[in-house]
Formats: structure tokens, sequence, C-alpha cells
């Protein structure tokens, strides 16, 4: 059986136990009093990394950013009100060439560029909007494109802006045509000219898909098969192929996730992979020879791009796929999965942790930066993730060497070390949280005594 203590990655035991909150979260039970301010329970759902340094990692969690700049052995956490964003939102991140990392929310464009201490507004066209999308040019990463989009006088418009020096100014590249709801932009690698946009009609509610050939200053609209009012976000671009398109899709129903894609930039279109539940991870390999797909309801699931013959690889129910070289990260839920961030190196059979919740420490920030203010909700933050952010440590138990890593998912669900599917029976995990309960205030009362 499993041990009853996890390990860190360098061999020392866990400060503490699992958050109880996470598990009740986990398992579906009813428990709105221990939720976070924001009524919501800490998930990671977006991980991006570094173009320029891959040990540079920015994920977007349901409680704010976090950062970790050696390759994910260590995260520090930023409040969302340090960046500028609502609680209740989940702005799309990017990390450009430099390091930086910008947040496009409902407030705006914010833009650190310093691990997440300071956040600041940037200058020109990107300030002042409410910002929908931002990716970054992957032939030169020193640049983005962000949507922004206002509303005056009855009218809703949406505009492309684009940085050239990391997100510190930005200026207008053009309006998208009147009525379009953007949703999602993206930069085509093998011909950074090429820019397609994700969008519904307003006030039909159809799905469109918006390409320019010129960096976004014409548009040319292709028409969505979708279902009214479905939302279609573009996953990727084929890296050598500027023509082909991949789009999740997302019914307000939330009841079948789709993924679709066309060969001929949006003349056509072709349905390639269905299954319960929403699509929130999608991953294409920067190669561009292997697909990941998945969600919480649907597990991960692996094809290659030149059949599209999908296999589930593991029932982890990942809230977001991302791939970095050979390897695929996946969001996961900690109480579940024995992780909130994963990798993989064997194409989604086998996820080693690179992320524990109860590991992450606050960003160590000057009084005077932007993410001062995060000291105030450091307290609930931490207790919800399973810290005990103002009591003292226990004792730390005494680890034989060479004892086991953290135990990887398997293909099957099931855990290395010979315990059950990754989804527990309820009664059993009940059971086990009772347990849990006891130890964690046994040893409250060890270390009260020391």
């Amino acid at each position: 059986m499993r041990s009853g203590r996890r390990l860190s990655r360098s061999g020392a035991p866990r400060r503490g136990l699992r958050s109880v909150v996470a598990l009740l979260g986990a398992l579906g039970l009813s428990c709105p009093s221990l939720a976070f301010a924001n009524g919501r329970f800490p998930l990671a759902n977006q991980l991006v990394v570094d173009p320029k340094s891959p040990l540079h990692m920015v994920a977007r969690a349901t409680f704010g950013i976090l950062d970790s700049d050696d390759g994910g052995a260590t995260w520090t956490w930023v409040c969302e009100d340090a960046v500028g964003y609502f609680g209740v939102e989940d702005p799309a991140i990017a990390v450009t060439a430099d390091g930086s990392t910008v947040v496009a929310s409902s407030r705006g464009l914010s833009v650190s560029r310093d691990g997440g201490c300071s956040w600041t507004i940037p200058v020109g066209s990107g300030g002042g909007s409410a910002a929908v999308d931002v990716t970054v040019d992957p032939t030169n990463p020193h640049e983005a494109l962000a949507l922004t989009s206002t509303f005056a006088n009855s009218v809703y418009s949406v505009s492309l802006v684009k940085t050239a020096d990391d997100g510190v100014t930005w200026t207008d590249v053009g309006p998208l045509p009147v009525g379009v709801l953007a949703e999602t932009v993206e930069i085509a690698p093998s011909n950074p000219d090429r820019v397609y946009v994700s969008a519904r009609l307003n006030p039909s509610q159809e799905s469109v898909l918006l390409r320019s050939d010129d960096g976004g200053q014409t548009w040319t609209q292709s028409m969505i098969d979708l279902p009214i009012g479905a939302s279609a976000f573009i996953g990727a671009v084929d890296p050598r192929d500027p023509d082909v398109v991949y789009v999740r899709v997302r019914v307000s129903a939330n009841t079948i996730g789709r993924v679709i894609m066309t060969r001929d930039a949006g003349a056509t279109w072709t349905q390639i992979w269905h299954g319960a539940g929403d699509v929130a991870g999608f991953a294409l390999s920067p190669d561009g020879l292997n697909l990941a797909v998945g969600g919480p309801d649907s597990g991960v699931n692996l094809a290659s791009t030149s059949d599209l013959t999908f296999s589930m690889a593991n029932t982890l129910g990942a809230s977001c796929l991302t791939w970095s070289g050979g390897k695929l990260f996946a969001c996961g839920k900690e109480a579940i999965d024995l992780f909130s961030i994963g990798v993989s190196y064997d194409k989604g059979v086998n996820f080693t942790p690179v992320l524990h919740f109860p590991d992450i420490t606050p960003r160590a920030c000057g009084e005077l930066t932007s993410a001062a203010v995060c000291a105030q909700t450091w307290g609930s933050v931490a207790s919800t993730i399973g810290i005990d952010a103002g009591a003292p440590d226990a004792e730390p138990e005494p680890v034989t060497l060479g004892q086991p890593k953290p135990p990887k998912v398997d293909a099957a669900g099931g855990w290395s070390c010979s315990v059950p599917a990754r989804r527990p029976d309820l009664g059993a995990s009940v059971a086990w949280l009772v347990a849990a309960v006891s130890l964690a205030a046994a040893r409250k009362v060890r270390a009260k005594k020391s």
C-alpha cells in the first residue's frame, strides 16, 4: 500500500497533510464554507513555459498566478489583486522572450518583469481597455499580439494590438470587423503574418474564424458549423502548415467536448475528437506530430497528426495540457491525482509531480510593490491549499535514505505502488478523510508540546 507520508523531491517529509478542503472539492462534496472567498476550489488550469528559458514556467490557478524559475522545483504565488483582475475569472497568460509575464483580463493587460512582484499597465493602446486574449509570436517571442475590447454608445468593438518590446509598449494594429465577439487569437508559427481569431457574430451568435495574411491589417471571415452560442477556442496552428488550425469547442450545456480542425484556413471543417465534458486540455507538440486532448471527464487522449487516431493514454482528468520539447505537462487535482501539475516523458502514459499546492510559498516582494497586498489574503489561501501559515512546523519525521519518489500515475489511472484507480470510492475516501483529520490533529498536539 502507498505510504501515508508523501515525500518532496528532495526526499524530506512533506510539511503537514494535503488539504482536507481540496479533497472535499475534488470528491464533489458540498462544503461551501470552506471554499475561497471567490467561491472556487484550488486548481491550476493553464501552464505556460518561457520560450527562451524552459526552466521558467508560469501557471494560472483559481487563486492567483504561480511562478517557477527552476523547472518546477519551487513555486511562488501572487494574488489576483496584485495582478489586477477579478478572482472569479481565468485570464489568459503569456510569457515573452525576456521572461515577462503578460496577463489579459477584463481589467486590461497587465505585465510583470520581476516574477510577479510588480505589475504595470502597459503604455499605449494596450492600456485601459478590457483584454480578451494574448499570444506570443513563436518566431520572435519579444513580440506578442492581444485582443482588446471596448463598449461605448451601445457598440462593442474589438481591436488587435501588438508589442515588440516584451509588453512594455503596445500599438494598435487595427480593428476587427464590426459585430465580432472575439474569443482567441493565434499566430501561425511558419508565417507570422498569418493571424487567426476565433469569434462569434453579434447578434446571431454564429461561430466564425477570421484570417489575416498581413499581420492583422485586413481580415477574411469563414463560418464554423457549430451550434448557435458555442464557443470556439483556437488550440493551435500547425508549425509546418499555416492553413492547418485546431479548434476546441465548448457548448453551453458542456455535455460533449469537441475538437475540430481545418486544413484549408477555415474553408472546411472536420471533427477529429469528441468526449465527455469540457475540453479543458489541448496541446500540439512543437514539431506538430502529436496531439494531446482531454478534460476533467475524458482523460488524456493522444494521437499522431498523421492519422488522428486517438487512444486514451491516462484517465487523469486534466484541467490543462502543455507540451514543451518532448515533455507533456498536465494540470490535475491534488487530492486525487497526487499533484497539481505533473510532467510526462512518455506521451501521457505516466506523470511525475512537478507542483504540489502545499509546497507553494508567497512571492517575497517589497512593501511598495504590487504584490504587497497579497499578505492580506495569504493566510486564507495557505489554509485552503494545505499549509498552516500561522503555526510553527512540527518536528520533521525521520527519513530513510533512498525512499522512493512520489508515485507516478499509470495508464490505468492507478498508482505505481498498487493503490486503486484514480477516482476513489466515496465511502473509502470519507473514511480516509476522517483518519487524515485525526492524524493532523495529533501532529499539531505534538508540535505544541515540543
